[in-house]
C-alpha cells in the first residue's frame, strides 16, 4: 500500500517483480474534519508558531537563537517540537519557548493549536501536507542540509534558505495562507490524492474482494 499515486508509480517504475500488487487506496493522513486556518487567531492577536526541530543540534540551536530574537520584538507564542532522537535541551538558547516531545492526541489535534509551522527538511512534511496547517521549510546553511533536494515538496512550495526571508513570510500571514491553500489544492489534484473516507472505504472493499 502506497501513500500517493505518485509514490506507487515510482515503485512500479523502479521494481521488476510484484508491481501489480501495489495499490493506492487513499491517504489516511488527510482524513478528518477540515480545520479553519484562522481558528487560532479569531479570538487572539497572538501569532502561534510551532518549530519542528531536526537531529542537527547546531542547526537547532541556531534556529532557536534567531527565533528568540524574533519573539522579543513580535507578539508571538512559540512551541518547539523536539526530534525524538535529540535529547538536547535548548532552554538556555530559547527560554521563551514551550517544548514538546510528543503528541498527546495525535498530530492532527496537535496542529490545530497553531497558525503556522516551520520545519527543516524532514518526514514531518508529509504530516503537515495533510494537516492544512500553513508551513514553511527552512534549509539552513549547515552541512547536514547541504545536499537537500526540493523535489519532495509540492509545486509552488519552495524552501526558504534565508532566515530574514522566513521571518518576512511569517509576518505576511494572509498571503502565506492564500498561497498555501492554492498549493495544497494543486498538490491533491496533480497527485490524485483521495482523502474522502467514503471513497477510501470503497477502495478497501474492492481490495478485499480482489
Amino acid at each position: 500500500l502506497c501513500e500517493t499515486p505518485k509514490i506507487r508509480d515510482r515503485f512500479r517504475d523502479s521494481l521488476t517483480t510484484h508491481t501489480n500488487r501495489m495499490r493506492y487506496i487513499g491517504s489516511f493522513q488527510g482524513v478528518g474534519a477540515k480545520r479553519d486556518v484562522h481558528v487560532c487567531r479569531k479570538n487572539s492577536h497572538i501569532l502561534r508558531i510551532c518549530l519542528f526541530l531536526g537531529m542537527g543540534r547546531s542547526s537547532n540551536a541556531s534556529l532557536l537563537k534567531d527565533f528568540s530574537e524574533f519573539a522579543q520584538i513580535n507578539n508571538v507564542e512559540i512551541s518547539v517540537k523536539l526530534h525524538p532522537r535529540d535529547s538536547q535541551r535548548y532552554s538556555s538558547v530559547f527560554p521563551q519557548g514551550t517544548y514538546v516531545t510528543s503528541y498527546a492526541e495525535g498530530f492532527s489535534e496537535f496542529s490545530r493549536a497553531f497558525d503556522v509551522a516551520v520545519t527543516f527538511p524532514s518526514g514531518i512534511i508529509s504530516d503537515l501536507l495533510y494537516s492544512e496547517l500553513p508551513f514553511l521549510v527552512y534549509v539552513p546553511p549547515h552541512k547536514e542540509y547541504s545536499a537537500t533536494e526540493p523535489e519532495y515538496l509540492p509545486d509552488g512550495l519552495e524552501p526558504t534558505v534565508c532566515i530574514s526571508s522566513l521571518f518576512r513570510k511569517i509576518k505576511n500571514m494572509d498571503e502565506l495562507v492564500r498561497e498555501h491553500k492554492l498549493i495544497l489544492a494543486n498538490f491533491r489534484k496533480a497527485n490524485g490524492i483521495v482523502t474522502n473516507i467514503e471513497s477510501i472505504e470503497l477502495n478497501l472493499e474492492d481490495l478485499i474482494v480482489e
